[in-house]
């Protein structure tokens, strides 16, 4: 078969796992005496990388050093090509491009050459800011056109490099950003199977490689098909499956890694508010960080309520006179040192009425003694609605997610059916789907790295908080090193001369 990989054209050293799992594919395809294509960017075209709008010439001289070391672990029979040799058009064109957007909405509608090169850009400016609501200012706009632009160039590069190569299919890593949402899109519209690579399974055993055919990663059907297939032809017992998938729910109560970061680490275990009256109908909501779902794409748009904060609001001023009735609301760990509203915004709602409370993401209450003691929980697509059906809770669902196609908690989808929800005596659902999830996440069935196996290292320096990603496969020495230290001087000389804009429109309507 002929495969064409497209390298992600950003600079490598900042996002280097993005590398890692490419080239992986890479050297795992041309074992197989298949004949594979990688496209890298070699800095030539101008405006093209996302992180490097300004087209700075160290960053790229960066980028190209780490590129020549972590290239010494690729195969021989893994043929190369620059971007550059697909760049046809002319630079002035590019640079008369103009966008028109005023909000979010706005720019989700932007589209090139059936590309939706708005999600993806708008998608690669929150990920990293969390900024939701930025301000469109003439800084903001300046920065975020340069964005848009380098996904239109990505987007011809493709193109010119599809029509060259005529593959029988494409690799990518994620689907999402700009630097591989351009390849998604266009291989979707020109029927050409596009393999979409991410890492997956626990942290504790281990990164592992996993496939997503003609598929967004993010894609709820997909995943739940996935997960059905997975378990069907597993070749463990059933008894086996289960205590796999169990041990998941155990791992995260036990604060040891299942797959994300540990948040409850510094919460006591049994807290519970003072306030606490086991004596009222207590139902506790935990939100989840907005910014991780805000442009994954329209599927993920189309819930009871455009956003959390009005899906909190509304629950807190439609019962606020059911004082029979106490609402909690769990406030998301990873939230805690956010600045922006979408965030700050929650703890004014406390003041709607005397039956609410809202605990902070870096309390000390318990999570899991809150969803032990609740009557009903109430969640945003966060982990905790699928641990709270496994530990015997009702669950009420108010965002599309990966568990929603399992039937295991209640969706309402209008208001009139929400309020009966959180006012019925609801039962817990059946928890089997949560378990055949967990052990679709746990489980050990998926390949594991051979050339470019990685592990993330957490540093600060002088305030500054950054993750390494090292190279673990044996071998290589020299370059694993070099590798480390130009992510560590390069993203030090990207993040002080290259900021991204971060202001907040404060009349953004939440």
């Amino acid at each position: 078969m002929k495969h064409l990989i497209f390298l992600p054209f950003e600079s490598n050293y900042i996002v280097p796992n993005r590398v890692f799992v490419t080239l992986e594919n890479a050297n795992i395809l041309a074992e197989k005496g298949d004949d594979v294509t990688l496209v890298y960017c070699d800095g030539k075209p101008i405006d093209l990388c996302w992180i490097n709008l300004c087209h700075d010439r160290k960053m790229c001289k960066f980028c190209k050093c780490f590129r020549k070391n972590i290239f010494t672990g690729l195969s021989k029979q893994v043929k190369t090509a620059p971007v550059s040799s697909f760049f046809k058009k002319k630079i002035q064109d590019y640079n008369q491009l103009t966008f028109d957007y005023n909000s979010n909405e706005d720019i989700k509608k932007l589209r090139y050459n059936h590309v939706d090169i708005g999600y993806a850009a708008l998608s690669s400016y929150i990920s990293p800011t969390r900024n939701l609501y930025p301000l469109m200012d003439q800084e903001f706009r300046s920065f975020f056109d340069e964005l848009l632009k380098s996904t239109v160039i990505a987007t011809d590069i493709v193109n010119e490099a599809l029509d060259l190569f005529q593959p029988d299919d494409v690799g990518i890593f994620n689907s999402r950003f700009t630097v591989s949402k351009c390849v998604f899109d266009t291989c979707i519209h020109r029927n050409i199977d596009v393999i979409v690579y991410e890492t997956t399974g626990n942290v504790v055993n281990g990164r592992q490689l996993t496939y997503f055919k003609n598929s967004a990663a993010q894609d709820v059907k997909y995943n739940t098909d996935l997960l059905f297939k997975m378990w069907n032809n597993s070749p463990l017992s059933d008894e086996e499956k289960i205590k796999t998938g169990s041990q998941f729910f155990i791992n995260r109560r036990g604060a040891i890694p299942a797959g994300d970061k540990v948040y409850i680490g510094a919460q006591k275990e049994g807290l519970l508010p003072e306030n606490w009256d086991k004596n009222k109908h207590n139902i506790v909501i935990f939100n989840s960080s907005e910014d991780e779902y805000v442009s994954l794409g329209e599927e993920f748009d189309h819930n009871l309520f455009a956003t959390q904060y009005q899906g909190i609001k509304t629950i807190f001023e439609h019962h606020k006179n059911d004082k029979d009735y106490h609402f909690y609301l769990r406030i998301h760990p990873n939230l805690k040192n956010i600045k922006y509203n979408y965030h700050k915004k929650l703890y004014d709602l406390e003041k709607i009425s005397d039956n609410i409370t809202i605990i902070p993401g870096d309390s000390p209450i318990s999570t899991y003694s809150l969803m032990d003691a609740a009557e009903k929980v109430i969640v945003f697509g966060s982990t905790m609605g699928y641990e709270a059906v496994y530990w015997g809770k009702p669950v009420i669902s108010l965002n599309l997610c990966e568990y929603s196609l399992l039937d295991i908690c209640y969706s309402p989808t209008t208001l009139e059916e929400l309020d009966s929800l959180i006012k019925a005596d609801l039962q817990p659902k059946d928890k089997m789907p949560a378990i055949q999830l967990a052990y679709y996440k746990m489980n050990r069935e998926r390949p594991d790295f051979k050339h470019y196996e990685y592990v993330i290292s957490h540093h600060s320096l002088l305030g500054r908080h950054f993750d390494i990603y090292k190279w673990k496969t044996e071998g290589h020495w020299f370059a694993k090193n070099i590798c480390v230290l130009l992510q560590i001087i390069g993203g030090a000389y990207r993040q002080k001369k290259y900021p991204r804009p971060r202001k907040e429109d404060p009349n953004a309507v939440l």
